[in-house]
């Protein structure tokens, strides 16, 4: 159908539409993230004040029996020397933070200790003045949060909290100068980005206007391109400037936020390590006597106390303290999250590398894997008054649950903008039906639609999907990425060899998905506001591409249905490489072109007349041809794939297009099919898919297969409440004989490995190579883990015997580790990292052996 236009130029109308959209969604990200930077710098507060807060509080009850008569001031004072001793170490974080302790004294509010302002504690502040107000609202037995004036009377965000043991508040405020810092900068260089990408879009529109505006209807017709697609193409690109502006915004504020956690978590474990020294240096001089255990235990108790009551913060943050006995670490207080006591692990285990840095004397920040073998974020300061390691960690999704909620409501404002935005530009354009005419890509004849497009083949979408992969994988593992971005415009070119015009959009969609998602997860991406902006223009590239590509095809096309429609109708029917069946409403034949004939063995004698299900080979399922009929009664073209026989007997594989002909009345006349033949593709699918799940060196299943056996492996155990064995198997001096004898030598070791292998298992069982020299056995309904014994044994046996390559003897050995279904674990993963450990525990005690995992 083609549009004719009514009204004249209207390019700054949509250029105004434009901005709308991307500085609605720019204010909208901003305003939401404000909101949630707010959110995060009260929470921030809140642990930090809530934590030191518990812990004095437990100091407090704790001096309260053992220091009454021991220190000089008894066991208030003996309390707040700690504190103080404690701040003179660590009083602030950021630039502005601190802590602030008080009292009531009379009608006025005496502050404790000195102030990191003032060096000094600040005066009294009578209760009837405006200052102050957060150490008010704690000292009337409040907790919670406040934007207020504090004793200085300067603007802060304050958490406040009442010491109940010693009827103190404690206050820990920051400026909001601070807390906005970093957010405006952010704001200010995205609102830069979003002017850049909204000039850039300026510049495009403008070209698209003035080509429509120079054409006319009988450009249409030889470009392909008519004025209802260059609106689809406004309206795609008010989206692409609005996913770019959001992405843009959050991405900024998502870095700038998550050196703020950095810094958040290092002042909390700071602070408390400041505070924890504190106890244990008086302890030390105090209780060393009086408290049975000792000092240490005495300060771990009150540590442990403050904990028990609330030990997180947040959903999943919690504080660990941990010590190193000279084999392992341990951790001293029982972490929140964990429903039994952790056990002890060794210094060389892949997770707790926070705990490990703090013992080890230093202070930080870096990304771990805690006991529960969750990704989190972890700050880290040695406690040296006990032997100590103190950690203050948080789960990574936590941190960017906010951002993700931010996303979601920004797109939704997004959304509403870019369809408001549609509807103005729809209202603007002035265009109204006319005429119909052929659609350009599908031209029509009496019915009929022959499309000239070619099917996508299963080669081009392997190459497309290699290509975006390889692509991907550049852009996360070199550090700014591959030119930010910029190659992925090879990407969309490929779209030129696709046969619509779609796909390319298609291409050019997910390339700019791509290229954010490679801004979030490079290892440094976002860290300098240039990468961002050299990205967001690589998107207005990609895009400028795509529809250039895509104008391209409608050209092409346009020149294709310019060309005579009975010839191509004729060349179709009877010279088509696919063959053409015609047949009437019940299904008998009435006409078969020429390559029917080569391909079925049937001539066009023996087909006019039969019903068309003659070459039916029985191995199509029913459903299908129930679907065919149901599709084509109701006058609905119908695509499938059949499993059919030649009149020679030979199967072979056929995709059919199967189009109902309506007469004027409506009813169905003739049904006509075009029938391909796809037997060489499908054969190669079947090889590909056998390539894809099977190492290519020995034909043993790879990883992904061995996962998916032996979670029916796991099913069937579990139905008929049966064992089933993991053996992990590493082949010990294999390195070795890569180095002695070569690579060619270590491959055909490996095949004979894999042959010995499978000789120790059955039939029902699995043998699979997950790498190098690594193999998984699967052992199925097993009664006992002594059947796993068996076989491992076998193994043992087996390839120890040497092996004779090339005239030279070699001998290999090989450590396995066997996990037990269900006794072990009961999922896949679990299994096998099981067997993983135990095989490693085998190597490390000497190898050429086995082990059962604990």
């Amino acid at each position: 159908m083609v549009l004719k236009k009514e009204s004249h130029k209207h390019f700054w109308p949509i250029i105004t539409i434009m901005m709308f959209v991307g500085v609605i969604t720019c204010l909208a990200s901003i305003g939401i993230l404000y909101k949630s930077a707010v959110e995060a710098a009260e929470s921030r507060l809140v642990s930090l004040v809530s934590s030191k807060a518990r812990l004095i509080n437990s100091v407090a009850v704790f001096d309260a029996e053992y220091s009454r008569v021991d220190h000089p001031d008894g066991a208030e004072g003996a309390t707040l020397s700690q504190i103080r001793n404690s701040f003179k170490d660590k009083n602030g974080f950021g630039e502005t933070g601190e802590f602030v302790v008080g009292q009531l004294r009379g009608e006025s509010i005496e502050f404790l200790m000195s102030s990191r302002q003032l060096e000094q504690a600040p005066n009294p502040i009578p209760l009837s003045e405006s200052a102050a107000e957060p150490m008010r609202r704690a000292l009337n037995n409040g907790a919670g949060t406040v934007v207020g004036l504090d004793y200085e009377n300067r603007e802060v965000i304050a958490a406040y909290q009442l010491v109940p043991q010693l009827s103190i508040g404690l206050v820990a405020k920051i400026d909001m100068a601070e807390v906005q810092k970093p957010f405006i900068s952010a704001s200010i260089n995205a609102l830069i980005i979003a002017l850049i990408i909204i000039v850039m879009g300026t510049l495009l529109i403008s070209q698209i206007e003035e080509e429509e505006h120079s054409s006319s209807e009988a450009f249409a017709l030889k470009s392909g391109v008519g004025p209802k697609e260059w609106l689809i193409y406004r309206i795609l690109l008010l989206a692409t400037v609005a996913l770019t502006v959001m992405m843009t915004s959050i991405g900024l504020l998502y870095h700038s936020e998550r050196e703020a956690e950095n810094q958040r978590l290092l002042d909390m474990v700071e602070t408390q390590a400041s505070l924890i020294n504190a106890v244990a240096e008086f302890d030390a001089q105090y209780n060393e006597d009086d408290f049975p255990g000792g000092s240490v235990k005495a300060t771990l108790l009150q540590v442990s106390n403050s904990m028990q009551e609330s030990p997180g913060f947040g959903v999943t943050g919690e504080f660990l303290l941990g010590g190193f006995d000279g084999y392992s670490v341990k951790f001293l207080t029982q972490p929140s999250h964990a429903l039994e006591p952790v056990p002890d692990f060794h210094v060389v285990e892949p997770h707790s590398n926070a705990m490990k840095q703090a013992l080890a004397g230093r202070t930080g920040t870096l990304v771990d894997i805690d006991y529960r073998n969750e990704n989190v974020l972890a700050a880290f300061t040695p406690l040296p008054a006990l032997e100590a390691g103190l950690v203050a960690k948080i789960d990574i999704p936590e941190i960017r649950s906010i951002f993700f909620q931010a996303s979601f409501k920004t797109s939704a404002v997004a959304a509403v903008a870019i369809c408001f935005g549609a509807l103005l530009l729809w209202q603007l354009s002035g265009y109204k039906k006319d005429q119909e005419l052929p659609d350009l890509g599908q031209p029509i004849s009496h019915g009929l639609a022959i499309s000239d497009e070619a099917r996508v083949s299963p080669v081009l979408l392997l190459f497309t999907l290699s290509l975006g992969i390889a692509l991907f994988v550049l852009d996360l593992a070199l550090p700014l990425g591959i030119a930010c971005g910029l190659p992925y415009i090879f990407f969309v070119l490929v779209g030129k060899i696709y046969p619509r015009r779609e796909h390319t959009l298609f291409l050019a969609f997910l390339a700019t998905i791509l290229i954010f998602i490679g801004y979030f997860y490079s290892p440094v991406g976002g860290q300098d506001w240039v990468v961002i902006t050299n990205r967001v223009l690589a998107v207005a590239a990609i895009w400028l591409t795509a529809l250039t590509v895509s104008v391209s095809q409608a050209q092409n096309r346009a020149q294709k249905v310019q060309a005579s429609e009975l010839r191509r109708l004729s060349l179709a029917v009877e010279n088509s490489p696919a063959s053409v069946i015609i047949t009437d409403p019940d299904g008998i034949i009435q006409y078969v072109n020429q390559r029917y004939t080569e391909l079925t063995g049937y001539s066009r004698e023996e087909s006019v007349g039969r019903k068309s299900n003659m070459t039916r080979s029985g191995n199509t399922p029913d459903p299908v041809y129930s679907q065919l009929w149901e599709s084509l009664n109701s006058g609905q073209t119908w695509q499938g794939e059949f499993h059919n026989k030649k009149k020679s007997g030979e199967l072979y594989w056929e995709r059919a297009s199967i189009h109902p002909i309506i007469s004027a009345k409506g009813k169905v006349v003739n049904f006509v099919a075009l029938q391909e033949d796809i037997t060489e593709r499908k054969v190669s699918e079947l090889k590909l898919q056998y390539m894809a799940t099977h190492d290519n060196l020995t034909n043993l299943p790879t990883r992904r297969l061995c996962m998916d056996r032996l979670a029916k492996i796991i099913d069937i155990a579990k139905r008929k409440q049966m064992q089933a064995a993991v053996l992990f198997i590493d082949l010990d001096g294999f390195k070795e004989v890569n180095d002695s004898f070569g690579h060619d030598v270590g491959d055909q070791v490996l095949i004979d490995t894999a042959t010995r292998l499978k000789a120790c298992v059955r039939e029902s069982d699995t043998v699979a190579r997950i790498g190098g020299d690594e193999f998984i056995i699967l052992l199925s309904e097993i009664n006992k883990q002594q059947d796993a014994a068996f076989v491992a044994k076998k193994v043992l046996e087996n390839i120890k015997q040497p092996y004779n390559i090339e005239q030279k003897k070699i001998d290999i050995g090989v450590s396995i580790g066997i996990a037990i279904y269900p006794n072990n674990a009961v999922n896949t993963e679990r299994l096998i990292q099981c067997a993983d450990k135990a095989m490693y525990s085998v190597k490390t005690s000497g190898k050429n052996h086995y082990s059962f995992a604990e």
